[in-house]
């Protein structure tokens, strides 16, 4: 295993990651409360330590964690000033301890001019749309402020340490409803959901009933797993503050300073004593463990990789399937499986100027023009690309349903035959999701083409294998695609996609289920496979009157090399039988079941070229006789006045 974190699920990852800036951030706030430095000097690092976010830029973490101080630092303060009043009514010294009275002076106005002007100018460069959701964000920095503030009475109070424990414990896991709330109150909730739900090993069962659940339930399967999350990484928050509270009180003594208790006791010299270097040691760790995850994050975030701009050929396929593909999204072409043939006839007559372009686009350089932003991917309402790829895709396909219903089968494989090198094109410079468009529409032409090879002539299927064989395999390896997708995410959805980049490399890729999205492509390949090896046979078996006893018969004359099963450890499997002829591959269990046929998608069994994919379920379709060719031509008639 190269990653050794690789077994760790995102959500602990990105648990830890909140969890520990909540509480650096939530350490700091305390220190500054409690210091008795100039309140221009602690307002200058924890300013610092906030406005860094900018340089990201990060604005909401900045504005949580805003909220976060200006709440704890409020409560502290006016606790710190009851305290001493309450130490000097008991000594008859009424507010007579001017320490804590606020000191105005021109220097002090002059300061909170130049701390107000820093704050307008970071408020100036938030955006609009992070302002439309303040109310959420600062819901959740009140959270994060509530469980800073109960981890520090935890340390603080004089009662015993079960019972701290207990209702810190108790307060924190109540402080996460509302909590989870305000994130369910952001919008995206999607990318939330997908983050915590998705990625990762951990809640396989909880994924699970995200998955089953109907309708309704997925809200509330959605919130629940959200609060147990929001539980485990506030108690985690609480913890760690009060832990390094504890520590660093029995060290030196100032996280318990005399004014904020009743006995007045002074605990400086507990550093002093045996306990004093492991005292030491577990500070620094534990200082450690809480700034390590959100420094290397932050300096991740600060140094993104460069984004990869593409060379854009001239002329470009894009331009002309583009076009082509806006023309061809009717409803006719979308619906083209269940339209009749005289409707079919007439759309396809009407759009053959268009999948003329369409085609000859294919013989041209295809780059995709992304633009690093959102749009580039099917989920914008603004994308462009995927639309038309699939109305292109289902216009070749109308194409080849209707010379099959009319006994034109050479068209026919032909128009499949582009749907697959259609099919190639799409992931071209692309990112994961055109890659998985490239699976769709490959899968779909591979499976098609399968359903006519009985049709094809000799002559034609060595064309047809001289074509599968020089196709290239843009999909391997697949850690390129996912390596250009990292850069593509990283530079359009800002510090969200930094940080879903991050979590995906510490984890190993679990985000992207790389290894189900890579036995989806390789079935695809054994489907091609097995085509070719299919065609070859069939062609061997014209020419000589008998099967060939084994693949390696047909090198060179037929196939460059026997084609591989990447299902498998080698060949694809053939045997001659008594009634033909047996070529599988070994399916996706990897095991060779003696040519024992998969019933359906997810069971074992072998994997042969007919075997349906999920989505490609109905068998191609066949000539009508010429009773059944006058009846349908009759309804599309009778359809066509009616409308």
């Amino acid at each position: 295993m190269d990653n050794p974190l690789e077994i760790i699920p995102s959500q602990i990852v990105s648990g830890v990651l909140v969890a520990t800036s909540g509480a650096l951030v939530g350490l700091l706030v305390v220190w500054a409360a409690w210091s008795r430095r100039h309140w221009f000097l602690r307002t200058a690092v924890v300013g610092g330590v906030l406005a860094s976010a900018a340089l990201i830029p990060a604005y909401e973490p900045m504005l949580v964690s805003l909220t976060q101080a200006i709440m704890v630092t409020g409560v502290l303060v006016i606790a710190r000033q009851r305290q001493v009043r309450r130490q000097n009514c008991s000594k008859g010294e009424l507010d007579d301890d001017r320490s804590i009275r606020p000191r105005f002076s021109l220097s002090t106005l002059l300061l909170l001019v130049a701390v107000a002007a820093v704050v307008s100018a970071i408020g100036a460069r938030i955006p609009a749309d992070v302002w439309a959701v303040c109310l959420p964000i600062v819901g959740i920095g009140i959270c994060f402020g509530t469980t800073t503030l109960l981890a520090t009475w935890a340390v603080l109070s004089q009662r015993r340490w079960w019972v701290r424990t207990i209702v810190l414990l108790a307060f924190a896991a109540l402080v996460s409803f509302p909590q989870t709330l305000a994130m369910a109150a952001l919008p995206n909730l999607e990318e939330v959901t997908f983050l915590f739900i998705f990625g990762g090993v951990l809640f396989d069962t909880l994924r699970l009933s995200v998955l089953n659940a109907q309708g309704d339930q997925w809200e509330y399967v959605v919130f629940w797993i959200l609060v147990v999350w929001t539980v485990l990484l506030t108690w985690t928050m609480a913890l760690l503050i009060a832990a390094w509270l504890i520590l660093v009180r029995h060290l030196v003594g100032w996280a318990r300073p005399q004014v904020l208790f009743h006995d007045g006791k002074e605990e400086s010299n507990r550093s002093r004593g045996r306990w004093a270097v492991p005292a030491r040691f577990a500070v620094g760790l534990l200082t450690l463990a809480i700034l390590l995850p959100p420094a290397a994050t932050f300096w991740r975030f600060l140094n993104p990789s460069p984004a990869r701009h593409v060379v854009l050929p001239f002329p470009n396929a894009y331009d002309d399937l583009m076009q082509a593909g806006e023309a061809l999204q009717t409803n006719v072409i979308r619906n083209y499986e269940t339209a009749g043939r005289t409707a079919l006839k007439a759309e396809l007559s009407k759009q053959a100027p268009m999948l003329a372009r369409a085609h000859a686009a294919l013989e041209l350089e295809f780059r995709w023009p992304l633009t690093y932003t959102p749009e580039d991917v099917p989920f914008s309402r603004d994308n462009k690309g995927f639309p038309q790829m699939r109305a292109i895709e289902r216009g070749f396909a109308a194409e080849a349903r209707l010379a099959e219903m009319e006994g034109r089968f050479d068209d026919a494989w032909r128009s499949y035959l582009d749907v697959i090198r259609l099919g190639h094109l799409v992931p071209k410079q692309g990112t994961f999701i055109h890659s998985l468009l490239r699976q769709a529409i490959f899968g779909h032409g591979v499976y098609r083409l399968a359903g006519v090879r009985e049709h094809i002539t000799p002559d034609e299927a060595r064309g047809v294998i001289a074509r599968l064989e020089t196709l290239p395999a843009p999909w391997r390896p697949i850690e390129e695609v996912v390596a250009r997708d990292h850069v593509w995410t990283e530079h359009s959805y800002g510090w969200r996609g930094q940080l879903l980049v991050v979590l995906d490399n510490v984890t190993g890729g679990s985000w992207y289920a790389v290894d189900i999205i890579r036995d989806s492509y390789t079935q695809h390949e054994a489907r091609a496979n097995l085509l070719i090896a299919d065609l070859a046979v069939r062609i061997y078996r014209t020419e000589h009157g008998r099967l060939p006893e084994t693949l390696s018969v047909l090198v060179p004359d037929y196939v460059t090399t026997v084609p591989d099963d990447p299902l498998g450890d080698g060949p694809l499997v053939y045997r001659v039988t008594n009634d033909g002829y047996l070529l599988y591959s070994f399916g996706p269990d990897r095991d060779n079941d003696d040519g024992r046929p998969m019933a359906d998608h997810y069971s074992e069994g072998d994997f042969f070229v007919d075997t349906p994919i999920e989505r490609f379920q109905s068998a191609p379709v066949q000539a009508p006789s010429a009773k059944e060719d006058a009846s349908d031509d009759d309804a599309d008639e009778a359809q066509d006045e009616s409308n």
